[in-house]
């Protein structure tokens, strides 16, 4: 048994008592969550009037830190809950606890149960910033970054408000060679069964039954479903289509998913450069990774307005702490042994794609402005 360290204290006299239950959970199960993971010893002084702390000084000051992050939150009215003592984990973990607060302010959407959807990472914040203001964007980051929940979430917000009237979702089926024949039941059957978590984000935003409504296309607000290989001759007005795993995508995937853009629309491009399932060329990288490396080469010299990029990294992995000592394994195993091979065999038509894009956008919004006057 650790020894405590009396030096190590936090008063809690001046503490609300409903503060310090909500903190300290039913049975202090916060505070014990926080002892096992951190490896120090947490004692409550009767009455409560303060807390001791035995164990490394780096990781009490980290257990104090966390805490007293908690009741900031506990007093202003945020329920305290198991969820939300991993999370504090796992920002702490990041070095994005200081800003756990700040990105409350950022709504991107309320749920069907008046719950509100936030970034938790500086990326995630970046990334609803970078929608906002672009009508094309390429989002890449690990596993378990929130990458494509956050653009759902956005696109929801949008369809809810009115401001939009569609959203679609699609991926590439690499598995089934695009054909999507194979598979049980119709075509929405079939291109649903590789959306699930696209399509479990928007229920808890909207619930199952409105749900339901939208993907049937019932009323003038609708969510689409479809495969990348049914895209050609669609046109996107006053839509949001979010296109998921696209580190599968090849370079002529990417040239019709892009030319489908029309009026008042967005393109989110989501993927993770590092689970391609699909061969590459001699760079060893993906197109949706050299498609964003040319974009950013070009940013510099002002061109391509309407497109942005927004990578998130390690520090924005929010599903667990165990995703992301998973991600960081398989990365600490690849610099050993080397990447696996699984992308795109083509070369890329990225400066041509981009210039053609770039120039429709262009007509577009003049057509627009003509209209109105």
């Amino acid at each position: 048994m650790k020894v405590l360290e009396r030096k190590f204290n936090m008063d809690l006299t001046k503490k609300r008592n409903d503060d310090i239950q909500n903190v300290f959970g039913p049975e202090d199960v916060n505070l014990k969550t926080l002892e096992k993971h951190y490896d120090v010893e947490i004692k409550v002084t009767p009455n409560y009037e303060k807390i001791e702390f035995g164990g490394a000084k780096e990781n009490i000051n980290k257990v104090k830190k966390i805490i007293m992050t908690l009741f900031e939150m506990s007093k202003k009215g945020k329920e305290i809950t198991l969820e939300t003592i991993n999370n504090a984990i796992l920002l702490e973990t990041q070095g994005n606890l200081d800003d756990y607060e700040h990105f409350k302010k950022v709504e991107i959407c309320k749920t069907l149960r008046g719950e509100i959807i936030y970034p938790k990472t500086q990326g995630q914040k970046k990334l609803v910033d970078t929608i906002k203001e672009n009508s094309i964007i390429f989002a890449s980051g690990p596993a378990g970054t929130g990458k494509t929940f956050v653009a759902a979430a956005y696109a929801a917000n949008m369809l809810k408000a009115g401001k939009i009237e569609k959203i679609y979702l699609a991926r590439p089926n690499v598995e089934a060679g695009e054909k999507l024949g194979f598979l049980p039941g119709d075509v929405r059957e079939k291109v649903e069964m590789y959306l699930v978590p696209l399509l479990n984000s928007l229920q808890d935003i909207f619930g199952k039954e409105q749900l339901e409504k939208y993907l049937e296309g019932k009323g003038s607000k609708t969510i689409e479903t479809g495969a990348v290989a049914y895209m050609r001759g669609l046109t996107f007005k006053d839509t949001i289509a979010i296109i998921d795993e696209a580190q599968n995508l090849t370079g002529e995937q990417f040239k019709l998913i892009l030319s489908r853009i029309g009026t008042n629309s967005k393109i989110i491009i989501c993927g993770d450069t590092r689970q391609s399932d699909i061969e590459v060329g001699p760079s060893g990288k993906t197109s949706l990774e050299l498609l964003m490396d040319y974009l950013d080469s070009k940013k510099v010299e002002g061109k391509y307005k309407t497109f942005a990029t927004c990578r998130l990294t390690n520090r924005d992995v929010v599903r667990s702490q165990e995703c992301l000592e998973a991600i960081e394994l398989i990365e600490d195993f690849e610099i050993l042994h080397g990447k696996g091979i699984g992308r795109e065999k083509k070369p890329n038509y990225i400066q041509n794609l981009c210039e053609l894009l770039e120039k429709y956008i262009q007509i577009q919004n003049k057509d627009e402005i003509k209209k109105e006057k």
